[in-house]
C-alpha cells in the first residue's frame, strides 16, 4: 500500500485531536502516517497529543517550547518530516471522511502527472449531525486537468476554490516547490497550489473528501479581518505567483484577468462599505482596485464610489432620494411618492 504521511498542525485545538487523527488513521487502502506538532498551545493539546502517540505507533508529537507560528509549523512537517509517496496538510479542527484518501492516492497512481489532488468538502459547525457527505460522482467520479488549465480557470474566478483539508500532494513535488512563503501569512495556501499546478496536472475527486469545522476561533478569521485585507492577500499570493513561477505565453492577459476579477470585488465591497458609513475602508477599497488594475479607474463603477466618497455619506443619500425617480417606472415612481409622503408625515410628528 500507498504510504500517506499527515501532517496536523495544531495551536489551542486540543478538544479536536481525538476526532481528526482518529479520522486519518481509520482510513482503509493506505498506509497512514501521523505527525503532531503542537505549537506551544497554552491548552492541553500536548497532552492529548501525547496520550494518542501512545495508543498508536503510527503517530509521532512534535512539541515546540515557543510558539514558531503556522507557516514554520507547515514547513517543519511537509519539508522535515514527511518521507512518503504522497502527504497531507490538515488543522487539529478539520477532518477527513472515510475512504477520502485511497480515492486521492488511487487517481493519483492512475494518472502520474498529477501534482495534487482536492475535493469536495462539508463545513459544520460542529452544532447537532453533520450533513450526510456527498458520494463520488457515478457518471463523473473524478476529472483532471492540466496545470496551466486549472490555473487559468482560478484566475478567471479570482479566489481559491480549495478549502484545505481535502488536499492530497504528490511529496516528490511538494518538496521539489518548496514549503509555504513566510511572506504570505494569510494566503499562502492559495500560492501553494498555484505553485504546485505549475509542476503537475491537478485531479479533483467529485465527492465530498473532508470536513471543515466553521467556528470562532478558525484561524484564517483571526487573520483575515475586513474585505480589504482578504481581497489584498489575494492580490498578493497571484501576483508572487506571477513574478516566480508562471511562465505562460497568456501570462499578461492572466495577470489583467485577476486584476479585473479582484479590482471588480474591491468595487463591490467599497460600495458596501460606503452604505455602512466606513468611508475610510471604501476609500481603501477603490485604491487597492485601482492598484491591482490601474485602468479601473475609467469604470463606471469606479467613478461613481470616487464621486461618493467626494459627497460624503449624507449629500449622496440626500442627492439619491431627489434623483432616483428619474430612473422608475410609473408603478414604481407612484410607489415611491408615497413613501416619500410616510416619511414626510413621520419626520413632521417628531
Amino acid at each position: 500500500m500507498r504510504r500517506v504521511d499527515v501532517v496536523i498542525p495544531c495551536y489551542r485545538y486540543g478538544r479536536y485531536l481525538r476526532n481528526c487523527v482518529g479520522s486519518i488513521l481509520s482510513q482503509e487502502g493506505v498506509d497512514a502516517r501521523v505527525l503532531i506538532i503542537d505549537d506551544c498551545s497554552p491548552d492541553d493539546s500536548a497532552k492529548i497529543a501525547k496520550e494518542i502517540a501512545a495508543e498508536d505507533a503510527r503517530v509521532t508529537v512534535r512539541v515546540h517550547e515557543k510558539n514558531r507560528g503556522h507557516i514554520a509549523t507547515y514547513n517543519e512537517g511537509l519539508l522535515e518530516w514527511v518521507s512518503g509517496d504522497y502527504c497531507v496538510l490538515i488543522s487539529a479542527d478539520d477532518f477527513i471522511l472515510p475512504g477520502s484518501l485511497k480515492r486521492a492516492v488511487d487517481l493519483m497512481e492512475a494518472h502520474p502527472n498529477v501534482a495534487f489532488v482536492y475535493g469536495g468538502v462539508i463545513r459544520w459547525n460542529g452544532e447537532g449531525v453533520m450533513p450526510s457527505p456527498r458520494g463520488v460522482d457515478a457518471a463523473e467520479p473524478f476529472r483532471v486537468e492540466s496545470g496551466d488549465a486549472w490555473i487559468t480557470r482560478v484566475c478567471k474566478m479570482g479566489y481559491n476554490p480549495v478549502i484545505s483539508p481535502e488536499v492530497v500532494a504528490r511529496t516528490r513535488i511538494h518538496q521539489e516547490v518548496g514549503g509555504y512563503r513566510p511572506e504570505l501569512p494569510h494566503t499562502g495556501d492559495l500560492e501553494m497550489w498555484l505553485r504546485l499546478a505549475s509542476r503537475g496536472d491537478v485531479g479533483y475527486v467529485n465527492a465530498d473528501q473532508a470536513m471543515y469545522r466553521v467556528h470562532p476561533s478558525n484561524m484564517h478569521k483571526a487573520l483575515l479581518t475586513t474585505k480589504f485585507d482578504e481581497i489584498k492577500h489575494y492580490w498578493v499570493a497571484f501576483d508572487e505567483h506571477f513574478k516566480k513561477w508562471n511562465r505562460s505565453a497568456n501570462k499578461a492577459e492572466l495577470v489583467k484577468c485577476v486584476g479585473g476579477n479582484l479590482a471588480g470585488q474591491a468595487l463591490e465591497a467599497g460600495n458596501k462599505a460606503f452604505y455602512a458609513k466606513e468611508l475610510a475602508l471604501a476609500a481603501s477599497l477603490r485604491t487597492l482596485a485601482i492598484e491591482m488594475l490601474p485602468e479601473v479607474r475609467n469604470r463606471r463603477d469606479c467613478r461613481m464610489l470616487g464621486w461618493k466618497l467626494r459627497m460624503g455619506h449624507k449629500a449622496w443619500r440626500a442627492l439619491w432620494w431627489m434623483a432616483f425617480p428619474m430612473w422608475l417606472p410609473g408603478a414604481m415612481k407612484r410607489a415611491w411618492a408615497e413613501s416619500r409622503k410616510k416619511r414626510a408625515q413621520r419626520v413632521s410628528v417628531a
